[in-house]
């Protein structure tokens, strides 16, 4: 008798971590920072298994990426540049968090720009569905005025739109998530 209650007693002792462990892992803040840790360390793969298969990362007004596929070329496309992303202001509600951000990677250092966007992730049973930036009023404003400074090369100006699609090639084609510093 002695024996089968130390037996049980063992058996919630070892079962409490792994519950609370599980817990952890899928409360959206406990997510949402492993992420960004994972990114931040350079692992493509720890960052993708935060992602849910079906899951979307939009990147407005410049591209959106679907599923692990799409989610993973980008995270390699991040990981390749010198991209930092700092943020603050984490908010979860429910199963939602989000956040303030800030992007630069070393072609904007170089022009003085960086990028501020607000974040919205949505995370469901410890995996991301869908996690969006957008880009503020003011980061368009800075984006259209850098490139009405850049020189004319015998062509018309280019229209904002066109602008901001060449300026969101380069952001999603670098990545814009890599080096993540974390504002605390």
């Amino acid at each position: 008798m002695k024996t089968r209650l130390i037996l049980v007693t063992v058996l919630a002792l070892l079962l409490v971590p792994t519950v609370a462990l599980h817990a952890q892992e899928t409360d959206p803040e406990t997510v949402i920072v492993a992420y960004l840790e994972a990114v931040n360390a350079g692992d493509v793969d720890g960052a993708l298994a935060y992602f849910a298969e079906d899951a979307v990362l939009a990147i407005v007004p410049f591209d959106t990426h679907t599923g692990t596929n799409e989610i993973r070329a980008y995270l390699e496309n991040a990981v390749a540049v010198n991209a930092v992303l700092k943020y603050e202001s984490l908010q979860v509600d429910g199963d939602t968090a989000t956040m303030t951000v800030w992007y630069t990677d070393d072609e904007l250092q170089a022009t003085g720009l960086t990028l501020e966007g607000t974040e919205e992730v949505v995370v469901q049973d410890g995996k991301i569905v869908t996690e969006t930036w957008t880009a503020t009023g003011e980061t368009m404003a800075a984006l259209q005025a850098a490139m009405e400074a850049l020189p004319e090369t015998g062509g018309g100006a280019l229209p904002l739109y066109a602008a901001v699609m060449a300026l969101g090639g380069l952001v999603a084609g670098g990545g814009l998530v890599l080096r993540l510093s974390l504002i605390h």
